[in-house]
């Protein structure tokens, strides 16, 4: 081993004695990739917090649709009068059960007669099929509707008949976005 003519300290003969500085280039380098890689992870995890939020915000409206969905139809089993008359085409708005930001919107539509109900065998009626869409969309941004198709039996006959008329009965149920 070699003494440094100024200091008088120890050093290794070789390149590790003659560094003088080299290694700083070098450790701003990995400094400088750090940084960028951290900078990279924040945004990484902001992104996947929007996407969360974005999630949870389509869950709310396709869960807020859906209960407005089954209300309607409870509403409709407790009192059929708020179906609407059996025309083409015709629609009853019903009240929302839940509406979060006043963007829920529920409405029963008549689409068709038959005349074939498996609840009343044998009788003469018509079927009358509706369906319930429900829509709703969260203060985020975040659309859904449901659609839930139910029919009515009503028994067609003169007097003295008691006219049956059969609670709903739940056909089809489907979801998407609203358009």
């Amino acid at each position: 081993m070699q003494r440094h003519p100024e200091t008088g300290n120890r050093r290794a003969p070789g390149l590790a004695g003659r560094a003088d500085g080299g290694v700083l280039p070098l450790a701003l380098i990995v400094l400088s990739i750090m940084s960028l890689l951290s900078l990279q992870m924040l945004r990484t995890a902001l992104s996947e917090a929007g996407l969360v939020r974005a999630l949870q915000s389509a869950a709310l409206a396709a869960g807020v649709a859906r209960r407005n969905s089954r209300a309607a139809l409870a509403a409709i089993t407790a009192d059929p009068a708020l179906l609407p008359p059996a025309t083409v085409s015709s629609r009853r708005s019903m009240p929302a059960a839940r509406d979060p930001g006043g963007n829920a919107r529920t409405e029963v539509v008549f689409l068709d007669s038959d005349g074939v109900c498996p609840r009343l065998p044998g009788r003469t009626v018509t079927r009358d099929h509706y369906e319930i869409i429900s829509s709703t969309t969260t203060p985020q941004g975040a659309a859904h509707t449901e659609h839930q198709g139910f029919y009515v039996c009503r028994e067609i006959c003169s007097a003295p008949c008691t006219g049956t008329v059969t609670p709903p009965v739940a056909s089809y149920w489907r979801t998407g976005r609203a358009p």
